[in-house]
C-alpha cells in the first residue's frame, strides 16, 4: 500500500505570529500565502484524481490528507511540488510587476521553507517520492530521516547565527523551532 501524502499549513501560524508583530496587514498577506499555497496542492491533486481524504483544522493551521494508493510517484511528486511552485511564481509576477510587498515575502518565505528536503515538507515529499522510483520503501524512510535531521540542524544553526547578527530577530529561530518539534514528534515511518 502506498503512503498517503500530508499537506497542511501548521507552520502558518509560525509565520503568522513573526509577521502579524509588525501590523500593516502582515497577517493577512501570510494567510494569503498560505491559501493560495493550499489550494495549488488541492488543485494539483484534483486533476490528477487523487481524493482528498480528510480536512482538518485548528489553532495550528490546517491538514489536508491524500489517498495516494493509486497514484504514480509522478503524481505525488507533482502534488507536493504544486504548492512551492505556484508561490515562486507568485514572486515572479510580482517581481516583474514591480511589487514588493509583505504578501511577496510571504510567499517566498513560505515557498522556500516547504522547499527543503525534510519528510514532513512538500520538498521532503518531492525527493521521497523520487527516490522510492529506485529505493525501497525502508530505505526512502532511513534516507529521509538522515536528511531531516541535517537539515533541521542546519536550519537551527543558522538561526542561532541570525537571531545573533539581527539582535534578537525571531522569525528563523520559530522556523528552527518547528522543524525541532516535528522531527522528533509522532515519527514514524510510512508503511
Amino acid at each position: 500500500m502506498k503512503a498517503v501524502l500530508f499537506s497542511g499549513v501548521p507552520e502558518l501560524i509560525m509565520f503568522a505570529a513573526v509577521f502579524a508583530l509588525g501590523g500593516d496587514g502582515r497577517f493577512f498577506a501570510v494567510f494569503s500565502a498560505a491559501i493560495i499555497h493550499e489550494a495549488a496542492h488541492v488543485a494539483a491533486a484534483a486533476l490528477a484524481g487523487v481524493p482528498l481524504r480528510l480536512c482538518r483544522t485548528g489553532f495550528a493551521g490546517a491538514v489536508l490528507v491524500y489517498d495516494t494508493s493509486c497514484a504514480s510517484l509522478g503524481a505525488e511528486a507533482a502534488i507536493c511540488a504544486a504548492g512551492p511552485g505556484v508561490g515562486l511564481a507568485v514572486i515572479a509576477i510580482g517581481y516583474a510587476a514591480g511589487v514588493r510587498s509583505y504578501f511577496i515575502a510571504a510567499n517566498a518565505a513560505l515557498s522556500i521553507f516547504n522547499l527543503l528536503p525534510v519528510s514532513y515538507l512538500d520538498g521532503g515529499g518531492i525527493l521521497s517520492s523520487l527516490l522510492e522510483i529506485h529505493l525501497t520503501p525502508d530505505t526512502v524512510w532511513r534516507v529521509m530521516r538522515v536528511m531531516s535531521f541535517l537539515f533541521t540542524l542546519a536550519v537551527w544553526c543558522l538561526s542561532v547565527a541570525a537571531l545573533v547578527v539581527c539582535e534578537g530577530n525571531m522569525s528563523s529561530m520559530c522556523a528552527a523551532i518547528y522543524l525541532m518539534y516535528r522531527l522528533f514528534s509522532e515519527y514514524s515511518p510510512i508503511n
